[in-house]
């Protein structure tokens, strides 16, 4: 399969990428939980929003995450 089809039919995130990285795919796309996959797209995990606001030691950044994944669509 091509990882560029992957990428538009769901959001995921790698292993390599930071938490912050994460928070960003989940606010861009209004999620609160990705799947994880590593270097040779494979399901590895799901990281949930709680987990990364754990590892984060950016309260606003954790905040204005979790305002835009409960935004309305549209809105």
């Amino acid at each position: 399969y091509n990882r560029g089809v992957v990428e538009h039919v769901f959001d995921f995130c790698t292993e390599e990428q930071s938490p912050r990285e994460a928070m960003d795919i989940m606010a861009k796309h209004q999620v609160q939980r990705l799947p994880v996959l590593d270097d040779n797209d494979r399901l590895t995990g799901i990281v949930t929003l709680g987990q990364l606001a754990e590892q984060i030691s950016e309260p606003e950044k954790v905040c204005d995450t979790i305002k835009s994944v409960r935004e309305p669509v549209g809105a």
